[in-house]
């Protein structure tokens, strides 16, 4: 009987891989927002860069050049933080203050709606015999309280305003002198890939520029063609309330992508529903007609010069950062598949040899025409 030689398998170097991927994502999770300051830093830096070289073009120096982008980028901001805040803060307080009429008047309406039918004369019954106005004071009371106490919970006044010196440290040094740490970047990278992943940086530079200058730009609009739509329905006697409220809501809630503008939505809808729950219907109409505005027509022209991602991805890099990192990571979901995108097509693609997919082979394999050819 033949003795085979028993085969020893050495399990060291995956056990290492392992145990250095879970060292890794410990070291992600603990320092997560630090990554993703030093993330938003190069992101702003990447933006701004354009316009630090046209002031270089005009022979002024960088360093000159990167501080008066950030000075007028810093009074930009807080000049309109201060602008906006007393009356943000007022029309929020209106707001909260409205929420037992807004409760009353639902369930006033769903009634007069309901007793007349019949066949939801008994749905009407209930809501006239049940404190429905009480239940959905609680529900929406409970929505402004909550995004305040996380607010509070999640943002200290000084801990914020440190982290956003840093980040303007960050961003300034970066444009000040981005050379030797490209170089570093460069050079740390084998020479067999360092052609291609040059080609990946230069892309990632210029499609994140592209889309912080787009996403600011139509953030902007979006507030504005918010603003100025609630604003025709108030002449017409259908009054929101809280405009300038709803039209910054519906500014930074454009940042995120697909679902951000469901987000901008809802508030002015649900602040309409008094006196009189019909106008909500207008109100909803308005601003989705507004939105769709924005995104049919200037989205495709704005970021013609960015970024060309599939909603599907961009929902799915939404669902996945925001997990990861919140409400920051649903914020940075562009960014961060621009730069998986970019590597994947000029680093992972060049590597395995993969040539070009045709239009005819990907409509072969929707039509389930390459199984019938095996």
């Amino acid at each position: 009987m033949e003795i085979r030689p028993t085969r020893v398998v050495n399990l060291l170097p995956a056990a290492l891989i392992v145990l250095g991927v879970l060292l890794l994502w410990g070291a992600i999770q603990t320092l997560g927002q630090i990554l993703l300051l030093i993330t938003l830093a190069l992101i702003i830096a990447a933006g701004l860069n354009p316009t630090v070289l046209w002031l270089t073009e005009r022979r002024i120096p960088r360093g000159l050049a990167a501080a008066l982008i950030l000075f007028v980028v810093l009074g930009g901001t807080v000049g309109l933080i201060g602008a906006l805040i007393p009356a943000l803060i007022s029309q929020l307080t209106s707001l909260v203050s409205s929420i037992p009429s807004i409760a009353q008047n639902v369930q006033t309406w769903l009634i007069q709606s309901t007793s007349s039918n019949p066949l939801l004369k008994s749905v009407s019954d209930s809501l006239a015999t049940g404190d429905l106005a009480k239940q959905l004071q609680g529900l929406l009371s409970a929505v402004p309280s909550t995004l305040l106490s996380a607010l509070g919970a999640t943002s200290n006044v000084l801990n914020s305003a440190l982290l956003g010196v840093l980040l303007l440290l960050m961003g300034f040094t970066v444009l000040i002198s981005p050379e030797p740490l490209l170089k570093g970047a460069i050079a740390a990278i084998p020479n067999s890939y360092r052609d291609e992943a040059s080609r990946a940086m230069a892309r990632i530079g210029k499609q994140l520029s592209a889309w912080l200058m787009a996403t600011l730009f139509l953030s902007f609009v979006m507030g504005v063609a918010v603003g100025i739509g609630l604003t025709i329905l108030a002449l017409f006697g259908i009054n929101s309330g809280n405009i300038l409220l709803w039209s910054v809501i519906a500014g930074v809630t454009n940042i995120i992508p697909v679902i951000g503008p469901l987000f901008g939505l809802l508030p002015p809808v649900l602040s309409s529903l008094s006196p009189n729950p019909q106008n909500a219907i207008w109100v909803g109409i308005v601003v989705f007609a507004m939105q769709q505005i924005v995104f049919n027509v200037l989205v495709p022209i704005v970021m013609s010069r960015g970024v060309s991602l599939h909603p599907a991805s961009l929902l799915v890099g939404v669902l996945i950062f925001s997990g990861l990192f919140g409400v920051i990571g649903a914020f940075l979901a562009v960014p961060f598949l621009i730069i998986c995108k970019a590597l994947y097509e000029e680093l992972y693609l060049p590597a395995i040899g993969s040539r070009a997919v045709t239009d005819e082979e990907v409509a072969k394999v929707l039509r389930g025409e390459i199984l019938e050819e095996s």
